[in-house]
């Protein structure tokens, strides 16, 4: 006789646990093809950055001298020959812009994203909330009057740096004392009291420039202050790399504290954080990485505060799902709108600046249009 077994059936719990899972491994393929997918996009653009502009030049001969000069004593004979000023102008010139313009774009996309998380607003950015501008006050103090370039005289960007950095963390503390943050606080507060900060290093800025009594160094501080990569050279990529990384690190390492965030002060609480100690440690961070940035290439609005809300569009509010996605979409956009700069008035230049904003403004004026029907 022969017995026919029957497999239980299986309980709703293990099965709702089955599809959960299968559905956070679709969702992490899913992730993975995308980012995949904005990696080859920031490599396409970056080798069409590199050959185009007032000099046209062959993509695959940026390849070869692109990979010449990251693997000295490699010989990549199957690509083309670069010409007589080809290595100077893709390895000396090119190279090092649109690295910066790359990382600008990354930790600026970074930084909107936690401060965006952090509180609980959609038009919070480093832009907005004064950090860039105090940083650019900073950094015009150092460039227009020479204040503290007696320390460092062989290395004036490293100077710079600290100035921008001071000029940030002190727009964040003004901010902190005018929305409250050391308490029960509004984002709107923190938002408007930004706006207000911004306005007013704005000013400072402006009256350093009337006071500069070199015009080379005013008309350099004016460009530089609408957003320019054009004097980017190697060692300033070095030292702003390493801020952006170590920063972007950090937020990284903390994304489930500026998660935490985002329920709210009383249930970061309930979860063991210092909601106030969570804000400064993290604006301190965000200010170490917009003060390097801004020292070099001056004040560029937008990326913060756009490309946040496409990455949790492809991604989700989690901030670790959204870091990776966030940071290639501002890579992405920022060498977008730097070669954008040097071709649409060839052989002269825009500031990037003027690009973002163009871009950004449709872009925001959509997010502003969506959020409202939303909130009907």
């Amino acid at each position: 006789m022969h017995r026919t077994l029957i497999e239980p059936e299986m309980s709703p719990i293990a099965k709702t646990t089955q599809d959960t899972d299968a559905v956070s491994v679709r969702r992490k393929v899913v992730s993975w093809g995308t980012g995949a997918g904005l990696f080859l996009v920031l490599l396409v653009v970056w080798v069409f950055s590199l050959g185009m502009g007032a000099i046209s030049i062959n993509p695959l001969v940026t390849i070869r001298v692109a990979l010449e000069g990251v693997f000295p004593g490699l010989y990549f004979t199957g690509l083309p020959d670069p010409g007589p000023i080809d290595y100077d102008v893709i390895w000396n010139m090119r190279l090092p812009r649109t690295a910066m313009a790359a990382i600008c774009g990354a930790g600026l996309a970074i930084c909107g994203l936690a401060t965006q998380a952090l509180l609980r607003n959609i038009l919070a950015d480093p832009y907005i909330l004064g950090i860039s501008s105090g940083a650019s006050t900073g950094a015009a103090l150092v460039m227009v009057l020479g204040v503290g370039m007696s320390l460092f005289p062989a290395s004036p960007s490293i100077v710079i740096v600290f100035g921008a950095f001071l000029g940030s963390f002190t727009s964040v503390i003004v901010v902190f004392v005018l929305a409250g943050l050391s308490g029960p606080s509004s984002t709107t507060r923190v938002v408007f009291a930004g706006m207000a900060v911004n306005f007013f290093f704005s000013a400072v800025t402006s009256l350093l420039i009337m006071l500069a009594k070199n015009p080379s160094v005013t008309k350099g501080v004016m460009f530089w202050m609408l957003g320019s990569f054009n004097a980017t050279r190697w060692h300033e990529v070095g030292v702003v790399s390493i801020c952006v990384f170590v920063g972007c690190a950090w937020l990284f390492l903390h994304g489930r504290n500026i998660d935490a965030m985002t329920l709210g002060d009383d249930a970061a609480r309930g979860l063991g954080l210092n909601p106030s100690r969570t804000r400064v440690s993290v604006f301190f961070v965000v200010s170490l990485i917009v003060a390097a940035l801004v020292s070099v290439s001056g004040t560029i609005g937008f990326v913060g505060l756009v490309v946040p809300h496409i990455a949790k569009k492809m991604y989700g509010g989690i901030f670790r799902q959204s870091f990776l996605g966030c940071a290639l979409i501002g890579a992405i956009l920022m060498l977008g709108a730097d070669l954008l700069s040097r071709l649409l008035v060839a052989p002269g230049e825009l500031s990037v600046g003027i690009i973002t904003a163009l871009v950004g403004t449709p872009l925001l004026m959509s997010l502003i249009h969506r959020n409202a029907v939303t909130n009907e």
